[in-house]
């Protein structure tokens, strides 16, 4: 005999208090008059709380404003309006919750107030967030979403960019109708309210980027859907208008259905998207909705009068089960996760909530049970774990993941009493490759070494990507230091090989790398890899393409390097960089006629840090381009500086990096430094080292050819090191070669010497260039030179580098070249 069935509501509020979703009701002045038991439950609060516009103090003060303007709006209207907005959870955090609210209207007419129907959709928000962020990750991830994703164009139709398989399910049409240039999704909305639904929508999107909007659709059979459709505008780079939207469409469709017979009878749980189970005391299922069906395979009549027993799935234990009851006695509720069986024996992950229900005088009569199915949730949180551990270009573990098994590794290795390696290496002249070839080819190149080291090594070994160029390789079970010594040279012998790339190119490169060993070199995991890293820059500053074990010394080396580096951020941030400026002299007049500014960088402790070290450093640690440009700039500016003091019109030499050319635009840039100085483009010369100026790409030469059109001098400095530019040096846009102080220093005992610097002058005037001699020391150099008829020259003989405020001495003093005639 079935147990006795619950008394059913006879009032509106009663009947609310059966529902498990927060629900409300209002006056015709808005004001919130009730609140069932799922509502104070959810917010923590008491009735008398959140009477009246008590319940804002629970909305976030961000979405409040819209909230009550929609609301006022609507009420304006005696309309249905819904709300979303985040509420203030008893968990102590905000909840985002879709809110319904559905016109009362008495017998005669008239407007009784609102009632609202709240759903929780802060899951819902959590996934449409993480689309939002990885578009990749966006298109695996929209075939587990229960609803319609799609990208399209911001235009009056909608036009189609891109849209999720269930768009089919939707509307009855295949996502290749939208896709392929056919119709836009505008189209399916019902032509009764096309023109409202997209200036409410337009309106939304004016207003704050995003819109969310409910309205009806027509299928291709004719047949009437309700939709909520959210999405967030993009485009408008650079000052312009959005041009394309990204969102999603659910079919709530069975909810405006709910809600519609909430109104009527106050039962609305029928067609929710969540499985509803109402039990007796006894815990005898008394009534399911659809979603149980679909959700657990049961028809209503297999389950009626069974115990929800006939779902476990034997994942949980007894203690799991005696935690939930203990919960819903205290408290009369109890929320979680529980894996159930599928009538066809699948194991589902259900985000369930159970509530006791209680009549006036306390008693528990049953137990209504809500649950969803988060199976999507579960897949979409396996593929965030592997995007967490694993490196998105190489599919090679990343930096976390290769320090937890090395832990792992350090724990089995000492237990057992045995040997592992850390193997940290990078590619030699990787960054300039990356300047010079393009990130995509750095990228295919990362690519391809990845898949040649994998093919070699053991299953056991653990290859990672740390970052950049940067490799990690774990050798467990070693019973001698020489195997991990047969690894690297076998890496080496690897990577030395040409790497074929798409399009046809190959690319050769070399790599350093650096062994430390357990537990010779160390028993924690960050300090094997803090010394194979120093092992390697040890490798590296031999030369590359070899490798080295770790020692004390290197490890010392390191944290010093470390320091220095530190140091040099810190500089750079707060200014303490300076120029100096090496006179530059014409050797037939004797005049001053120009300086080349250079950098300097010295603190009290170090003393000054020589260029040699300052520049690649500045280089390795990506400040150079800001470097590159604030000294631009000052130098200009200093130059515009001796003019206002009354000094000749002086030429500014600055340096440039090869990174700076490969910046979009840079000719521009040096444009608009020039303009906002004031300093003349025919008076400034930048100079570029010859190996820099070889391997420069199309694009970075075409900015140099910009410059030299404006006027701008392009130098080439330390001419002479690589006599492979002769063949080449017609075509590039250059003005001066600078011979490079190393021929000049060997001046006049060095007879090959003469020769070349006789070859470079005899080059510069067929080609009409003028040559610059640097490194000038003594007054034989400066003879040899003048008879070889050099135009420029600079050195200590003349003078050293200087602060700015020497250069008016210099300048006064005209001719003093002619002292050193001979």
């Amino acid at each position: 005999m079935d147990p006795p069935r619950p008394e059913p509501p006879c009032t509106l509020p009663q009947m609310a208090d059966w529902i498990p979703a927060p629900v409300w009701l209002s006056g015709p002045d808005l004001g919130r008059t009730y609140f069932n038991r799922a509502w104070l439950e959810f917010t923590g609060r008491s009735l008398q709380q959140e009477s009246g516009e008590g319940w804002q103090q629970g909305v976030h003060p961000e979405d409040l404003p819209a909230c009550r303007e929609q609301a006022r709006h609507a009420a304006a209207q005696h309309a249905p309006h819904t709300l979303e907005y985040r509420l203030w959870h008893s968990s102590g955090t905000y909840r985002w919750v879709l809110d319904r609210a559905m016109p009362r209207i008495g017998a005669d007419g008239e407007f009784l107030g609102y009632l609202g129907l709240c759903t929780d959709i802060t899951e819902l928000r959590l996934a449409q967030e993480a689309l939002a962020a990885s578009e990749e990750e966006f298109r695996s991830l929209v075939t587990n979403i229960p609803g319609v994703v799609y990208r399209c164009a911001l235009d009056r139709a909608w036009t189609v960019g891109f849209v999720s398989p269930l768009i089919e399910t939707l509307s009855g049409y295949p996502p290749e109708a939208f896709s392929q240039g056919g119709r836009g999704l505008a189209s399916l909305i019902h032509p009764e309210e096309r023109d409202r639904v997209l200036g409410e929508i337009r309106q939304q999107l004016r207003e704050r980027g995003s819109f969310v909007a409910e309205f009806r659709i027509l299928d291709k059979s004719g047949a009437v859907h309700w939709v909520l459709a959210s999405g967030r505008a993009h485009g408008g780079a650079g000052g312009r208008r959005p041009d394309h939207l990204s969102g999603a469409l659910f079919d709530v469709t069975p909810i405006k259905a709910a809600e519609e017979r909430l109104r009527q009878t106050a039962i609305v749980f029928d067609n929710t998207t969540e499985g509803i189970m109402i039990t007796d005391a006894q815990g005898a299922i008394v009534a399911v909705n659809r979603a149980f069906s679909e959700i657990t395979g049961y028809a209503a009549e297999e389950v009626q009068g069974r115990n929800p027993r006939l779902l476990s799935s034997g994942r949980h234990d007894e203690a799991f089960y005696r935690a939930m009851w203990q919960a819903l006695e205290q408290t009369g509720h109890w929320r979680g996760e529980i894996w159930n069986r599928h009538k066809e024996g699948e194991v589902i992950p259900l985000l369930q909530t159970i509530s006791a229900v209680r009549d006036e005088s306390g008693r528990v009569t049953g137990y209504v049970a809500m649950f969803s199915d988060i199976s999507h949730i579960k897949q979409t949180e396996a593929r965030l774990e592997n995007l967490a551990y694993h490196d998105a270009l190489t599919g090679l573990p990343n930096r976390l993941l290769f320090d937890e098994r090395l832990e792992h590794a350090i724990e089995q290795a000492a237990r057992h009493g045995e040997r592992l390696a850390v193997l940290y290496f990078d590619l030699d002249h990787f960054k300039q490759l990356n300047d010079t070839l393009g990130h995509q080819v750095g990228d295919a190149l990362l690519e391809a070494i990845a898949a040649r080291l994998k093919a070699r090594l053991r299953k056991s070994d653990t290859l990672s990507r740390r970052g950049g160029d940067e490799f990690t390789l774990l050798l467990e079970n070693l019973r001698q230091p020489e195997q991990a010594a047969n690894v690297a040279r076998d890496i080496l012998r690897q990577l030395a090989k040409p790497f074929p790339l798409p399009g046809g190119e190959t690319v050769q490169t070399g790599t350093s790398i650096g062994i430390s060993l357990f537990p010779d070199d160390g028993r924690e995991a960050h300090t094997l890899i803090e010394r194979a890293d120093a092992a390697m820059y040890e490798a590296k500053a031999a030369g590359g393409g070899q490798y080295r074990f770790y020692t004390q010394a290197i490890t010392q080396a390191s944290r010093e390097r470390a320091k220095l580096e530190t140091r040099l951020r810190e500089a750079v941030q707060a200014g303490r960089l300076q120029l100096v400026y090496q006179p530059l002299y014409n050797l037939a007049e004797g005049h001053l006629i120009g300086t080349e500014a250079l950098l300097r960088w010295s603190e009290p402790d170090l003393g000054e840090i020589a260029a040699e070290r300052l520049i690649p450093m500045a280089e390795e640690l990506g400040l150079i381009a800001a470097l590159g440009d604030w000294a631009l700039r000052q130098a200009c500016a200093q130059a515009v500086s001796w003019d206002r003091a009354g000094l000749p019109p002086l030429r500014m030499a600055v340096n440039l990096s090869p990174r700076q050319l490969h910046a979009p635009g840079f000719a521009n840039q040096v444009q608009a430094i020039l303009a906002e100085t004031g300093l003349p483009a025919a008076r400034l010369d930048l100079e570029l080292t010859e190996s820099a100026l070889l391997a420069l790409k199309t694009p970075a030469l075409d900015e140099l050819r910009i410059l030299r059109e404006r006027g701008v001098c392009i130098t080439v400095e330390d001419f002479g090191m690589g006599l492979s530019a002769l063949a080449r040096l017609q075509s590039l846009p250059v003005d001066r070669l600078k011979i490079d102080r190393s021929f000049v220093h060997t001046l006049p005992h060095d007879n090959d010497g003469m020769r070349l610097i006789h070859l470079i002058v005899t080059l510069a005037r067929v080609l009409r260039l003028q040559v610059v001699a640097e490194g000038v020391e003594t007054e034989a150099q400066m003879q040899l030179l003048r008879d070889e008829q050099c135009d420029l020259a600079q050195g200590f003989l003349l003078s050293k580098p200087v602060p700015p405020e020497r250069i008016p001495e210099l300048s006064l003093q005209a001719g003093r070249l002619c002292s050193h005639a001979i």
